[in-house]
């Protein structure tokens, strides 16, 4: 029967569709999964959840977004840091162009269906890989489902500048096969524009971790096989290097501006070896590839913090590893660099238990900046999903030739499926007597999950893997009908796969945007342009006593309780959620939070602080309690004590009474040259930021110390918004003028049409030097590295087009050196 017999590729469709179509309605049949699977958010009341997710993104992405409808660029984002880099920041995607849907629709609606959308690309992508080297749509569709529904993509949805980069990554390696099957150069160029794709979204230690080995086994493929491979070195270089040329021209215009914030930050030197290794996979995390939460981390949390592991679950289940079993043993030497990989990979990934990582951190270019090192094991994630499909298309292939192959790995299926029944009625028939060994045994609360749980997800995969079995057994055994039971394994797969999380998900409902809490509300109607602190003592609780409590929809566990007002719009914080921080901001913000806070007043007031939200009662006649408080109900994580509730202290409102203008005038200043020497400089008892202004360098025209006369001057402000700051100035005398905004490369300041320079003032300020006069005073961020960036990547579009223009006769997929034999690569 045609379309359901199998051929070379297993159960063909070609007689419904071209591939082109084919690809199409498979898309179109992992985007509608995942809309089931995710119905919860499919309408204007919920919002994907995370606590990370709307601290650390959606405000960084809504103020881009904001200032685009405004028809401003966005390149500097004046709510956060007194002022910080916005377009130069990974983590908003300014320049992701699925992002651009944000400035036609509902944000709420754009939000939720592109994580929705990036769920079916990463199945899509990964079938059209297998699809093209040669696998049967079975194979395919199981390794579309094992990425998109494994527990890897459900973990990191929080997190979209990883979540949407790894979903590229199929892409860009069929990009690399299918140049060196075609040797055409226009393949280099798709592979640098996905690779941009996910630089853009703020994918940096995805394409670093996943750039070398593609480049690696392109440059030299009989490393392991030891085939031959149609391109020679020369044409292979050729590939490698339009597609990092096509790579970095078309990153320039993000690429400059971050490579110049990552100066300024934390992570030039790179993080200490404790910071850079938090958040590593631990020996005993194999077990999250088999069981649904085996450690408690949904219900409880705790283990989640304790452990440092970052990613809930690696959820596949035992069907893609029986299915991967058949790929290792059927390819002989040809997998050994699959093994490879996937080895150096988890080691890597172990953090400080690897002595790999300690290598690649001291001497590894830019290694040593990252964060999180089980992040390492996507390129594993990737072969295990791939090498299951393919081990269905090899098990498929030897049912249809009918070869001693077929009937030994059906009988391997016939025997698990019995033993993995027999298991399961030994479980089932007496599971009280089980769920009491294993809390005998000690594998239950605190350090696993709860018994009655991990035997209940035990049973669920045994009965899974079982019907799995006896399915594909059926599958060779059966004469007539073979195609039902290739269906129905492929079906019970997906059944295991897909329903594993199905409704578990928490929800974070609109109302919390829209109807905020009494303080933030407060802080939108009233703030006037001021900025807001958030004391460190707000968030973070005594270690000893860790806390879980709801926010944003999801559980937050340990000592930090984030509050929701750093997520709503139109509030300025002198501080955010930032991946990453610059230098200064941060020594700053551990400056403000030292104790006492009222020695610090002086400085709080220079920074145009005028609201303090604080936990500790603080008494001052400069600081106002408004009365306004909002209460938290936490959960205790000590371990005696994990279920009883306790309230912590509530957070108070304070206005200071004292707050000075976002600019005013200085007499006088004074250099200050070394770094320790800044501490001293704030915490000086006669600290007063309106008579002495702190300078890195010492002013030209200017004699700091010479005591400038009091009669200041007056400092209007006549427009504020974004990147530019218009004011009027008269003084009497050369004077300082004082803005309290960020010092960043790219401001220009102009005094009566004429430019003057910016100091870098009070450390992390800025300040200009004004003649008597009255002056009209504009700062313009213009930055020099967006420019130039801007221009390359322009260039390298421009270049690109007219090279695509060129070749567009000649087809894509006709390989120009020899036939290229994909079996002989990938296959048995």
């Amino acid at each position: 029967m045609a379309g359901r017999s199998l051929n070379k590729r297993g159960v063909s469709f070609s007689f419904l569709f071209p591939r082109s179509q084919e690809f199409v309605l498979f898309f179109l049949v992992y985007f509608l999964l995942s809309v089931v699977y995710f119905y919860k958010f499919t309408d204007f009341e919920n919002i994907f959840p995370g606590a990370d997710l709307v601290s650390f993104f959606l405000p960084y992405l809504d103020a881009w977004v904001q200032q685009v409808k405004d028809f401003q660029p966005p390149l500097w984002n004046p709510d956060h840091w007194a002022g910080t880099p916005l377009a130069a920041r990974l983590q908003p995607g300014v320049f992701y162009p699925f992002y651009i849907f944000y400035l036609f629709l509902p944000f709420f609606l754009v939000f939720n269906y592109l994580f929705i959308l990036h769920f079916a690309l990463g199945g899509t992508f990964l079938y059209i890989l297998l699809r093209t080297v040669g696998a049967n749509i079975g194979g395919a569709f199981i390794s579309g489902l094992s990425f998109m529904f494994g527990g890897y993509l459900l973990s990191i949805y929080t997190y979209p500048s990883t979540f949407f980069a790894v979903v590229w990554v199929s892409l860009i390696v069929l990009g690399f096969f299918k140049g060196n099957q075609t040797n055409d150069l226009r393949w280099a160029i798709f592979s640098g524009c996905v690779g941009s794709l996910m630089f853009f979204i703020g994918g940096i230690e995805t394409c670093y971790q996943i750039f070398p080995f593609l480049i690696f086994f392109y440059l030299i493929p009989n490393i392991f096989q030891g085939i031959a491979i149609p391109l020679n070195l020369k044409k292979r270089l050729q590939f490698i290097f339009v597609f990092l040329i096509s790579f970095l021209g078309l990153i320039s215009v993000q690429l400059i501006p971050t490579y110049e914030l990552i100066s300024f930050s934390m992570r030039q030197e790179g993080l200490d070896l404790k910071n850079a290794s938090v958040w590593a996979f631990k020996l005993r995390d194999f077990l999250k590839f088999f069981l649904i939460d085996p450690f408690g981390d949904g219900w409880d949390q705790k283990n989640l913090f304790l452990n440092q592991n970052w990613i809930g679950s690696f959820y596949l289940g035992l069907i893609p590893f029986f299915l991967i079993i058949i790929f290792l043993f059927e390819g002989g030497r040809k997998r050994i660099p699959w093994v490879i990989v996937c080895v150096f990979s988890i080691y890597i990934s172990m953090g400080n238990d690897s002595y790999l990582y300690h290598l690649m951190y001291n001497f590894l270019p830019w290694f040593s900046g990252f964060r999180y090192p089980v992040k390492f094991i996507l390129p594993t994630i990737i072969l295990l999903c791939f090498a299951a499909g393919w081990g269905w298309h090899c098990y498929a292939n030897f049912v249809k030739e009918k070869n001693k192959k077929a009937e030994k790995w059906a009988l391997y299926f016939l025997i698990f499926s019995a033993i993995f029944m027999v298991l399961y009625g030994c479980i089932d028939f007496q599971q009280k007597y089980w769920v009491d060994w294993v809390n005998n045994k000690g594998w239950s609360f605190p350090e696993f999950n709860k018994a009655e749980t991990n035997i209940l997800n035990i049973k669920r995969l045994l009965m899974f893997t079982s019907l799995f079995g006896l399915a594909s057994f059926l599958f060779y055994k059966v004469s007539r009908f073979k195609w039902i039971f290739y269906f129905a394994a492929i079906f019970i797969f997906f059944l295991d796969i897909f329903f594993y999380t199905f409704g578990y998900w928490g929800t974070l409902s609109t109302e919390k945007f829209k109807n905020p809490d009494k303080i933030s509300k407060f802080l939108l109607e009233n703030n006037g342009g001021f900025r807001v602190l958030i004391l460190n003592s707000t968030e973070v609780q005594e270690k000893q006593n860790l806390v879980q409590t709801v926010r944003f929809g999801k559980i937050v566990r340990g000592s930090i309780v984030p509050l929701e007002t750093r997520s709503v719009p139109g509030i300025k914080h002198f501080d955010a959620r930032t991946v990453i921080n610059i230098k200064r901001d941060k020594s700053i913000f551990k400056f403000v939070n030292m104790k006492p806070l009222t020695d610090k007043l002086e400085f709080l007031s220079m920074s145009n602080i005028k609201y303090i939200l604080s936990r500790e009662k603080i008494n001052s006649p400069k600081l106002k309690n408004l009365g306004i408080e909002r209460f938290d109900i936490a959960k205790n994580l000590d371990l005696n004590d994990s279920k009883n509730d306790f309230k912590i202290e509530p957070i108070s409102l304070y206005e200071n009474l004292n707050v000075y203008p976002l600019a005013f005038l200085v007499n006088d200043c004074k250099v200050i040259l070394k770094q320790e020497e800044w501490s001293h400089a704030f915490l000086d008892n006669v600290f007063h930021p309106k008579d002495i202004l702190y300078l890195d360098e010492a002013p030209k025209g200017f004699t700091c110390g010479q005591g400038a006369t009091l009669n200041l001057g007056s400092v209007k402000v006549l427009d504020y918004h974004y990147g530019d700051l218009d004011l009027t100035v008269e003084v009497s005398s050369k004077k300082f003028l004082f803005v309290s905004e960020s010092f960043y490369p790219g401001w220009e300041a102009t005094v009566d049409g004429t430019s003057v320079k910016i100091y870098q003032a009070n450390y992390k300020f800025r300040a200009i030097l004004l003649e008597p006069g009255t002056h009209r005073v504009q700062f313009r961020y213009r930055p020099w590295s967006f420019r130039i960036g801007l221009i390359i990547t322009l260039s390298t579009i421009l270049v690109i087009a007219i090279y695509l223009w060129r070749s567009r006769k000649a087809p894509w997929n006709e390989p120009k050196l020899v036939t290229y034999n994909t079996n002989s690569f990938f296959s048995t």
